[in-house]
């Protein structure tokens, strides 16, 4: 830092004897009297502070524009882009402080080499004129270095319109270049605005591009049209307002900071500085502690207190008999029997191997005695699907441990009992279906009692068979018909003959 203000005091002396500025021996100069040097131009750092464009030939790129106000004086070369008086490029440079230049303002430019032969700098006045006015028109210059002083006015805008580069015999014609462009003004810039940190005297507070940082550490910029401030996703010029980065052997990691305006909102984005194409993960608290979105107290690794949307896939991963579960909580459901909570475990071993749905009461998530909490809901891994059930007793595709309420229920079967019609069929005799109901106290062919307490019942296999003892039972009263019938014709015989 000493060296930097070294070299400043040593460019500003230099500048000072250039501009054949004599200092009286125990004179202080003042804003009304003299200039102040390089240490109040307002126009350290334009581009992010101010609206720069460059209209005309097109001498430089974005990159060099900005170099021509970092107070680094490094020169810029328009190399093989000429400039004439038929095609002239002109920077402007916009929004500067509407504060009164009063006696002791300069306006000025320099180069190392390739002086601008022809060019005119011109301001706009916003306090009497409120028009362009021209501050210098030149032609024939050989000066590296320029400076005149300020009209008596408000200069908002500055204009620096270059005809003709340098030419020599060697050079080819229009060539020009350009160090560094400055607007020293004593009542509109702290020293080294733009250029240094600002520190409020008062507060303790450091600023960055202004002058009355109000928090610890404040970073102020400009955007000048809306969506200016999107990360950039290519290059190596990024939009943001503040960087952190890892020079060195490293490869160029970046944590950039920005904010956007036309729509407002702020971002971070861990990037490659030379190619911004290539991103880098982002961790936060990877030693542990819990992040907050919407709230200061978190109370999980993760707490948002608000929405939350994912536009792509999303995975919870988790191990063990439970794995990781996802809770879904109501805290309006506060009575005992209501489902305080829901949560959705992927489970295995003992479990079995299952996506279950389990709910808790208020005193459930306790696991307390009375406690509502257990499973309600089981998807088997091999898709069958168990209501109430156990996991180790699902072994259909649907599984239900209660009573089911419905209007209809269809079932597919292969074929109905109408064999039982077909004429090869062999009807058990009566007294043989008496005689087997008396020794196993059910019908021949349907399950026991004991049976279907032990596997259930088969509502397709048992309808069938259900019909299959209805169509025998028809066949039964078809056989009693005919011999109720034949035993009544034999008795109306008898009668007859019985009566003669």
């Amino acid at each position: 830092m000493k060296k930097y203000f070294l070299y400043c005091f040593l460019f500003l002396s230099i500048t000072a004897v250039s501009a054949q500025i004599q200092i009286p021996e125990g004179y202080v100069p003042g804003n009304r009297t003299m200039s102040a040097s390089l240490e109040k131009n307002i126009l350290f750092n334009a581009t992010s502070r101010y609206t720069v464009t460059l209209t005309g030939k097109q001498g430089f790129d974005s990159n060099e524009l900005s170099k021509l106000f970092d107070g680094n004086m490094d020169v810029n070369y328009t190399w093989g882009v000429p400039i004439t008086s038929d095609d002239p490029m002109v920077i402007e440079i916009d929004n500067l402080p509407d504060i009164h230049t009063q006696v002791g303002a300069w306006i000025g430019f320099s180069t190392r080499y390739w002086p601008a032969k022809k060019f005119k700098i011109e301001g706009w006045d916003s306090w009497s004129a409120n028009n362009w006015v021209t501050i210098s028109d030149v032609d024939n210059n050989t000066n590296e270095q320029y400076i005149v002083k300020a009209p008596y006015c408000a200069i908002t805008k500055l204009k620096f319109t270059f005809y003709d580069g340098c030419s020599t015999s060697s050079l080819p014609h229009g060539q020009m270049g350009l160090s560094e462009i400055y607007f020293i003004h004593p009542e509109a810039t702290q020293a080294y605005d733009g250029l240094l940190l600002k520190c409020n005297a008062l507060l303790g507070n450091i600023g960055i591009g202004t002058t009355s940082p109000e928090q610890q550490l404040t970073v102020d910029t400009k955007q000048a049209n809306s969506n200016a401030g999107v990360p950039a996703k290519s290059g190596t010029i990024q939009n943001g307002i503040m960087r952190l980065q890892v020079n060195g052997n490293s490869r160029g990691e970046a944590l950039d900071f920005g904010m956007n305006v036309l729509p407002s909102y702020a971002w971070i984005q861990a990037t490659d500085k030379d190619n911004l194409e290539k991103n880098y993960d982002l961790s936060l608290n990877p030693n542990g502690g819990n992040v907050g979105i919407g709230t200061g107290v978190p109370g999980a690794t993760l707490d948002v207190a608000g929405d939350a949307r994912f536009q792509n896939t999303t995975s919870i991963e988790g191990s063990g008999d439970t794995g990781s579960p996802l809770h879904l909580i109501n805290t309006s459901k506060t009575a005992n029997g209501q489902a305080y909570r829901w949560s959705i475990f992927n489970m295995t071993d003992s479990y079995g191997n299952s996506l279950q749905f389990w709910n808790y009461d208020k005193l459930g998530t306790t696991y307390q005695k009375g406690g509502m909490w257990g499973n309600v809901l089981t998807l088997m891994d091999n898709g069958n699907v168990g209501i109430g059930a156990d996991s180790k007793n699902i072994n259909d595709k649907l599984t239900v441990n209660g009573t089911i309420h419905c209007k209809e229920v269809k079932v597919d079967l292969t074929g109905l009992a109408d064999y039982v019609f077909d004429s090869s069929y062999k009807l058990m005799p009566l007294t043989q279906v008496e005689q087997y109901v008396n020794t196993n106290s059910h019908l021949p062919e349907m399950p026991s009692a004991s049976e279907v307490s032990k596997n259930g019942l088969s509502m397709g296999e048992m309808q069938n068979k259900l019909l299959q003892k209805v169509e025998e039972l028809t066949l039964y009263v078809i056989e009693l018909k005919k011999t109720n019938d034949a035993q009544g014709k034999r008795i109306e015989q008898l009668e007859k003959n019985g009566n003669k």
